[in-house]
């Protein structure tokens, strides 16, 4: 049977289609169909730094009631949140233990009826657990700042190992082509 690589050879296609087809396969990165001059970064990390980076201004920026409303308008969100996560999950329980009801009072054949009832039990356990209420930090003010740079720090390092990703992968490309 032939395969997606195999086809090219089975369809006429050169050594160079069936390189390219067989060397994305072995590429850290997605391309179309012709082998890509270079490879560019993901942008979403270093965008993602830079919001965080903006936030943490904004927040080193606010006046004492600004923070106050900020906080306010915070904990408000948090509860609003709560409530909507308590009526989802109450919301999939019924649907979960009506399903159930019905399934313990079928007979199927083989197995499935206790695959089925296990899968809806685990989904109770899972899917439909009460969380506990959210957490109300003393200090607002130290709890945003410390989350902004915790965020600040995972997107500044993560999009600098990306550009050295792509830059290996970069490297890599360059090979590929000069070998073609």
């Amino acid at each position: 049977m032939l395969s997606n690589y195999t086809t090219i050879i089975a369809e006429g296609g050169d050594f160079k289609e069936f390189v390219t087809e067989c060397a994305k396969v072995f590429s850290n990165r997605h391309w179309d169909s012709e082998i890509p001059e270079k490879f560019e970064p993901d942008y979403h990390h270093r965008d993602a730094q830079n919001a965080a980076l903006e936030k943490l201004e904004a927040l080193k920026g606010m006046t004492t009631e600004e923070r106050e409303r900020a906080e306010s308008q915070d904990r408000y969100n948090k509860q609003l949140r709560y409530a909507d996560t308590l009526n989802k999950r109450a919301s999939l329980r019924y649907l979960y233990l009506s399903m159930l009801k019905e399934v313990t009072e079928w007979t199927g054949p083989g197995n499935l009826r206790a695959f089925m009832i296990k899968q809806i039990t685990d989904g109770l356990e899972y899917d439909c657990f009460v969380p506990n209420p959210p957490s109300i930090s003393a200090d607002w003010y130290t709890e945003q700042y410390e989350n902004l740079m915790e965020k600040y720090e995972y997107h500044r390092e993560t999009y600098e190992n990306e550009l050295m990703r792509v830059q290996k992968d970069n490297e890599w490309l360059a090979k590929l082509r000069s070998s073609l």
